[in-house]
C-alpha cells in the first residue's frame, strides 16, 4: 500500500484519538489530553493515565468514509481476485487495533480467526489482511504466524483469562516454530482463517497502530447468511471486484452500526 491508502487511515485513527481524550479529559479519567504529541505516542502517554483494562479493538468508532473505501483499494483487491475470484464481500469482522506500550492485557494470544466465525466450516475461507500503520518489530508487538498450522483445521477454542478472548490451549502449540514478521508501513500481512497467529507484546516506545479486513467470496452464499445472522446485518455489507454499482452505498454500512463504544 502507498501513503495515499494508509494517510486517510492514520487521520481516522488520530481523530479516533482526540475524540476519546476529550471525553476522558471532560469525565476526569485523565489529566493531559497529551495535545502536543505526535500520532506515534500520544495514545501511548493517555494509557500511563488511563491503563486498558480489555485488548482494545475499534469498529464502530472508527466508521467513516475512509474506513468504508479499504476493502476498495486497488492492490488488494488484485490479490484478493487471484486468492478467492472477482466476487468479493467485505467481512464484518474487522478491528482498528491501537497496542500502546506497556499494557499486557492488549496482547493477542495465538488462535485462528475461524474461531470466531459462527458455523464455521471447511468452505467458509476468508482471508485476512494485517495493515501496519507504523514500523512493527517484536520490540514494538509485531505480528507471530506458524507456518503451516492451518492444515490442521479449525481447533477448539479456549477463553483467555487474561482478556477473555478466544484462543488456542498451550497444547496446541507445543513443538510449532513460531515465525515473527517485522514490517514497515506500505507492507500487508496476508493469512487464511484457520492460520495460528498472535501478536507479541509491545515493549517499545510508541503505540503499535494497525488495522485488519478480512474477504470471502460472494459466491459462497452460506457464508453470507452466517454473516448476517452473526451481526444481525450490522456492518456487513456487499462489495463486487467487478461491478462497483453492486457496493453498499457508504450510508447504508454506517447507518448499521452504533456509535457508541469501542466495538
Amino acid at each position: 500500500l502507498k501513503d495515499e491508502h494508509l494517510g486517510p487511515i492514520r487521520q481516522v485513527m488520530s481523530r479516533t484519538v482526540d475524540r476519546q481524550s476529550r471525553e476522558w479529559l471532560k469525565q476526569g479519567l485523565i489529566k493531559d489530553a497529551c495535545e502536543g504529541e505526535p500520532f506515534e505516542t500520544r495514545y501511548g502517554s493517555l494509557r500511563q493515565q488511563l491503563p486498558a483494562t480489555f485488548s482494545n479493538s475499534w469498529r464502530r468508532i472508527l466508521v467513516s468514509p475512509e474506513i468504508f473505501s479499504v476493502w476498495q483499494y486497488p492492490p488488494l483487491i488484485s490479490i484478493m481476485r487471484q486468492l478467492i475470484g472477482d466476487e468479493l464481500y467485505a467481512s464484518t469482522i474487522w478491528n482498528g487495533r491501537p497496542r500502546a506500550p506497556q499494557q499486557a492485557v492488549q496482547t493477542i494470544d495465538w488462535h485462528q480467526d475461524a474461531q470466531y466465525m459462527q458455523d464455521y466450516d471447511e468452505k467458509d475461507i476468508a482471508i485476512g489482511v494485517w495493515i501496519p500503520l507504523v514500523p512493527v518489530e517484536e520490540q514494538s508487538g509485531c505480528m507471530q504466524v506458524i507456518p503451516g498450522s492451518h492444515r490442521k483445521g479449525l481447533r477448539p477454542e479456549i477463553r483467555v483469562e487474561r482478556n477473555n478472548l478466544l484462543g488456542l490451549a498451550d497444547c496446541e502449540v507445543e513443538g510449532m516454530e513460531a515465525v515473527s514478521c517485522p514490517m514497515v508501513p506500505g507492507d500487508v500481512l496476508l493469512f487464511s482463517e484457520l492460520l495460528y497467529h498472535r501478536s507479541v507484546e509491545n515493549f517499545s516506545d510508541y503505540t503499535r497502530w494497525s488495522l485488519d479486513v478480512r474477504y470471502f467470496s460472494a459466491l459462497n452464499k452460506e457464508l453470507e447468511m452466517k454473516e448476517k445472522k452473526r451481526y444481525r446485518g450490522s456492518g456487513y455489507y456487499c462489495f463486487s471486484s467487478q461491478d462497483y454499482s453492486r457496493v453498499t452505498p457508504y450510508e447504508v454500512w454506517a447507518a448499521a452500526y452504533d456509535y457508541d463504544g469501542e466495538f
